[in-house]
């Protein structure tokens, strides 16, 4: 069932910032308990370190797949946050932001598979587009229940 080898698909001189670069999602999960929301903190808290636990050691394995999963799950989980909470001049940020999240995964993924190193910074700024709508919808979601 749960499978390791020592095949790296990334070195850890490229994976390194990717770990620095999950770790920002501390940011969110650290304000959503404070405000109240337990359940996205919950879901930051997951998503935060099997992110980085898979970087640390970007070999073909079962925290791969995690990772993989539960990514997808949290970006969804946000989304639908997004849709039903963000509101006003919020939506400025939430519209665009999401299309650039989706613009720097797809051309991570791409580069990535055509051996072009460019891959590292889309991913990265991936991950900071993660950081920036997990807090507009947090922010949104804030300022629409209380």
């Amino acid at each position: 069932m749960f499978y390791d080898t020592d095949v790296y698909l990334v070195e850890w001189r490229e994976s390194r910032w990717l770990v620095i670069t999950s770790m920002t999602s501390l940011i969110p999960t650290t304000y959503s308990f404070q405000t109240g929301f337990y359940f996205l903190s919950i879901v930051s808290f997951l998503s935060t370190f099997i992110s980085a636990n898979y970087w640390r050691k970007a070999t073909i394995s079962s925290r791969r797949d995690l990772d993989l999963i539960l990514q997808k799950f949290a970006f969804f989980i946000y989304f639908f946050h997004g849709l039903y909470y963000v509101r006003g001049y919020r939506l400025l940020a939430f519209s665009p932001g999401v299309m650039f999240l989706l613009y720097n995964y797809y051309y991570s993924n791409q580069y990535y598979y055509e051996k072009k190193r460019e891959w590292l910074n889309y991913h990265i700024w991936f991950h900071m587009m993660v950081l920036t709508e997990q807090m507009v919808v947090l922010e949104s979601c804030q300022h629409y229940l209380s």
